[in-house]
């Protein structure tokens, strides 16, 4: 029997296709009603369990940003607060400080309860970009300017310039650092949250309201400024407007003074005007390195701020160079884990001036031969007040506790009269010499030139209480290693460079030994760790970048390390060094690596160094800190 297969007539499939469509038609739009419906359920009650988030907050909330906080205690971090139903919004009212459902456009307040009438700007939206209906609470914004439409909360995104330009009405903007710039002439502008800077162009007719912390803020002109309660500033220049103070920080405000001085005192540091009366405040590393910012600016005051009882410069690199034009006034502070020089070069040009670095107590440790000061170019009087000096520095030349080298003009090798004068002031450093050169209690180099004078002053209670140690046979002295001279003046008379010799203590002088696989060094009985220093004599440069002779003998050093040994057993202490290898121009100053056995010198100045040495030191420390041996040799010379 044969049989046909038979399958669907075109008019069959058509009909099937149609009644699927019509039960498409009739489905889809149930189903997409039925996850809408779900949505939104789970957006009121989202909505719902802010809101009690906020109500536990008894404070109340000023800005989205405390808002999103209070909810975070509940479990809800931003990226959860975003509406499921698609079209609808989640959103924070500012004026009823309460989340708000806004749903098909919809304003719903959940729970139900009467409330004030809210703008759209008083409705806030989590956004990456600025929106332009509601005030915007930026989240994921990537860029570093924003210019605000109506109310903004920078949230956590780092902005360098927020704009609020041409706002009307009363107006949040919440800032994290960076600058905030107002020329809004209609508007009330609450600032909340914290801004470095602050420009204010025109309120006149406006307000502008800090109730958070700023840095520098600074009113073209007008008369509707108030520091709220609770906000936080450093100075105010505004010289044309009316600053009202609610916060008692009257001292804030400086109508009047140098407007330079005034935006230093904020963003450079925490306070001050950089005069004797109100001297720039130094709390930390970065204000003292901001002092070096500020040499060219003219002869300023700076003081260690009354809240600091400790500064600590742990973090202070070996090779920074801070410059000081003025006077330093450590406020009875104490400075601990100092590696390198406080205070690079004091004294501007060879200006005569009075320079007073006074009242401070340093812990210091450094392998680089650095005083206090490492250089005085001060033509005038230098003094050092009530400074106490503890702990350890090792070097080769110029070795002394308050200042390594003396007027050297700068530019002009034959140097300068000038003085210095110690009032209650005492070193109790351990000094130690490395090359057999003679060593000074209270200075090392006082260089004067060949046809001047230097001038010390020195009261009973100024006094060197400490060790020096050295290789050689030159005989060390409390007051001064070396001079241009043979006499200096001292408190008023003729000295000889020769007198008020001071104790010191030779230490043994070993040699490295130089192996097929590097340099060692045989650590020497009773040694605990061992001081390794790589330095080398370099020529002096003049303003011009011109080389000019250095007649102080300063050496620098390239490398400093420590190592933690066994006494008795032979130690690799450097990789073998072949040939030497100078870079100019970089970013450098004075630092050298080592690499397939060529030494390679870094040096910011675009000429290569004169002629020189560069040598290996090595110190024997015991468990006490005493140097038993210092071992050296020449490694490389200089072409």
């Amino acid at each position: 029997i044969n049989s046909k297969k038979k399958g669907f007539t075109i008019v069959e499939l058509v009909i099937v296709i149609a009644v699927i469509a019509i039960l498409a038609a009739v489905l889809i739009p149930t189903f997409s009603n039925l996850v809408k419906k779900a949505n939104v359920s789970n957006d009121t009650a989202l909505v719902k369990n802010l809101n009690t988030a906020l109500a536990a907050d008894v404070d109340g909330q000023d800005t989205m940003y405390d808002a999103l906080q209070a909810a975070k205690e509940f479990g809800y971090d931003i990226a959860k607060i975003q509406a499921k139903a698609n079209g609808n919004k989640i959103l924070w009212d500012s004026k009823n400080d309460c989340f708000v459902y806004l749903n098909d456009g919809q304003k719903q307040y959940i729970p139900d309860s009467k409330k004030e009438s809210a703008a759209d700007s008083d409705l806030w939206v989590i956004s990456n970009v600025v929106d332009e209906t509601y005030s915007t609470y930026l989240y994921g914004y990537e860029g570093t300017e924003v210019t605000a439409k109506f109310g903004l909360d920078t949230g956590e995104c780092a902005i360098e310039i927020v704009n609020a330009n041409g706002l009307q009405g009363e107006v949040i903007i919440r800032t994290t650092g960076g600058t905030l710039k107002i020329d809004s002439p209609q508007a009330t502008i609450n600032h909340y949250g914290s801004a470095q800077e602050v420009y204010v162009i025109d309120v006149y007719s406006s307000t502008y309201n800090l109730y958070g912390s700023a840095g520098y803020i600074e009113v073209t002109e007008g008369e509707h400024v108030v520091l709220k309660q609770g906000s936080s500033v450093t100075a105010v220049y505004a010289p044309n407007a009316n600053v009202e103070v609610e916060n008692g920080q009257s001292d804030a405000v400086h109508a009047e003074g140098n407007k330079d001085d005034i935006k230093a005192s904020a963003t450079k540091f925490v306070g001050g005007l950089g005069t004797k009366e109100k001297p720039y405040l130094i709390a930390n590393v970065e204000h003292l390195l901001n002092i070096d910012a500020l040499y060219e600016d003219g002869f300023k005051y700076y003081e260690i701020a009354n809240d600091v009882k400790t500064l600590d410069l742990a973090n202070l690199s070996a090779n920074v160079r801070i410059k000081l034009h003025g006077s330093f006034n450590g406020n009875n502070a104490t400075i601990i884990n100092l590696s390198t020089a406080l205070f690079w070069e004091v004294g501007y040009k060879n200006n005569a001036e009075d320079i007073v670095i006074s009242n401070m107590t340093v812990y210091m440790n450094n392998n680089q031969g650095r005083a206090l000061v490492r250089n005085i170019f001060n033509s005038g009087k230098t003094k050092f007040e009530n400074i106490k000096l503890y702990g350890y520095v090792s070097g080769d030349y110029n070795m002394g506790s308050f200042y390594n080298y003396g007027t050297a003009n700068r530019s002009d090798s034959d140097g300068a009269d000038y003085t210095v004068e110690f009032k209650n002031c005492q070193s109790d450093l351990t000094l130690v010499c490395t090359t057999g050169n003679a060593m000074g209690g209270l200075l090392g180099h006082g260089f004067e030139g060949a046809n001047n004078i230097l001038t010390i002053i020195k009261d009973q209670a100024t006094k060197y209480t400490g060790k020096m140690y050295s290789t050689g046979t030159a005989i060390c002295y409390e007051v001064m290693a070396m001079c241009s001279h043979a006499t200096y003046i001292l408190n008023g008379e003729e000295t000889s460079r020769y007198v008020n010799t001071y104790p010191s203590t030779k230490i043994e002088k070993g040699t490295v030994d130089k192996k097929e696989n590097g340099y060692e060094v045989l650590v020497a009985t009773g040694a605990s760790k061992l001081i390794i220093d790589l330095n080398c004599q370099l020529s002096a440069y003049d303003e011009a970048g011109n080389q000019i002779p250095n007649l102080s003998g300063m050496t620098w050093v390239l490398q400093s390390n420590e190592k933690e040994v066994t006494s008795g057993k032979e130690v690799k202490v450097l990789d073998l060094v072949e040939s030497l290898n100078i870079v100019n121009g970089t970013n450098y100053e004075h630092s050298a690596s080592i690499s397939n056995k060529v030494l390679t010198i870094y040096t910011g100045k675009d000429s290569n160094y004169a002629s020189g040495t560069v040598t290996l030191y090595v110190k024997h420390i015991d468990s006490r800190g005493n140097i038993i041996r210092v071992d050296s040799i020449q490694v490389v010379t200089i072409e």
